[in-house]
């Protein structure tokens, strides 16, 4: 179920992390039997552990979390800490993640003209986190020689409007699960690419069919062979063997739209559809930045309490992020979240305080910093996808 404040953005971040991190990790933290008695390590007291430390530093090892623990006035061992990474607190962290993506918080958008046209620009897609094979019952892999094709693996379907920074997700499922069966509800998505110039009318689906156009451009040598070796490499990690019209068809970008002519040209769909890559970006920052894919531990459910635990700090950081550098198209998400990082254990003793005021104060301090200097260079030889999209609107 998703939340909605009605107020500022600020305060809508500032109660959606008092919110998940507090009131709802000990609700949850009682009701799943996680926490049965009175403990010094509470629930939301864990939960802002992992969140804070690891928001901190990536790679924060145990010693680094009991230090963050104490930031937050709770004293806890290192080997204590470990002992509490157990099926149950994955279970109990799984649901606090659950909550967060529960809460879709939109921002101000981004001043694109061509995006003016449409209520939002979504992208979709999913990636995979490999997880130590004895979690293969929790979530069964694909298999293969593969490295992410393990016996366990967590895929995660992600929408993201990027209109207005809005992300819903990421689920779970199963990394053997079929994209076709994502949790996230079909809708009107402006555009959806995978197949000299066409634009023609065609229909589109096997029941319901329905107007749609079909347009394409014909690429060069050197992307079609860089497209074609990406094509193998995926197709030999699952053991399979690409078609000859997969390969062909490689030498095209083909998009099909429903958007009409008078809505999006040819060219203007061509170049849109190239924001479909941002998502691809923002899945190798949380892997890079955030190391989703890769655990610290031999242990499976302190592998599980990491993924989990990581997840709810890139929701937090998304929520920070768009309270302030969203609304420019140069904003650079990857400077950004180094920024946040900075800040995390202001951040976490703020919200630990119960002190509104001091809470709305950091965040605040986080959205001046992120308003100067978290920008992308422009470019001229390879203009940026932010550049590419302006510019269309000199074009007569």
């Amino acid at each position: 179920m998703k939340e909605n404040f009605p107020m500022d953005i600020i305060s809508r971040v500032c109660q959606a992390m008092q919110t998940v991190l507090t009131i709802v990790a000990d609700n949850i933290a009682r009701d799943s039997g996680f926490i049965q008695r009175l403990r010094k390590l509470s629930g939301c007291k864990l939960v802002q552990t992992l969140v804070f430390g690891w928001l901190s530093k990536k790679d924060a090892t145990l010693e680094e979390l009991s230090q963050t623990s104490a930031a937050l006035g709770v004293e806890i061992t290192p080997q204590a800490l470990d002992k509490r990474f157990t099926a149950r607190a994955a279970n109990f962290i799984l649901r606090v993640l659950e909550a967060a993506v529960g809460i879709v918080i939109a921002a101000e958008k981004a001043s694109i003209p061509i995006m003016a046209r449409f209520n939002g620009v979504y992208i979709q897609d999913s990636s995979i986190v490999t997880l130590p094979d004895k979690l293969g019952d929790i979530f069964p892999g694909c298999g293969g020689s593969s490295p992410k094709n393990s016996s366990s693996s967590v895929k995660m379907p992600v929408r993201w409007d990027i209109k207005a920074g809005s992300i819903t997700g990421p689920y779970l499922q199963a990394g053997r699960v079929n994209d076709k069966n994502s949790p996230l509800q079909n809708e009107s998505l402006l555009v959806a690419q995978r197949l000299s110039n066409i634009d023609q009318p065609i229909l589109v689906g096997a029941k319901e069919k329905v107007k749609c156009r079909l347009i394409a451009q014909k690429v060069g040598a050197e992307v079609a062979n860089s497209r074609r070796r990406k094509i193998r490499k995926n197709a030999d990690e699952k053991g399979k063997t690409p078609s000859k019209r997969q390969l062909q068809l490689a030498s095209w970008t083909i998009i099909a739209t429903n958007a009409s002519e008078q809505l999006l040209s040819a060219k203007e769909a061509l170049m849109l559809a190239r924001v479909r890559w941002q998502i691809e970006m923002r899945f190798k920052l949380w892997k890079n930045h955030r190391h989703i894919d890769s655990w610290r531990t031999q242990k499976p459910f302190r592998s599980l309490c990491e993924v989990y635990a990581n997840l709810i700090v890139i929701l937090i950081q998304h929520w920070i992020i768009i309270t302030s550098c969203w609304k420019y198209p140069d904003r650079s998400l990857t400077k950004a979240s180094k920024t946040i990082q900075k800040h995390a254990l202001n951040l976490a003793m703020a919200l630990a305080s119960e002190n509104i005021e001091r809470l709305t104060e950091a965040l605040e301090i986080i959205k001046r910093c992120l308003a100067f200097g978290c920008r992308i260079l422009k470019r001229k030889n390879k203009p940026n996808t932010y550049q590419l999209l302006l510019a269309l609107n000199d074009i007569p």
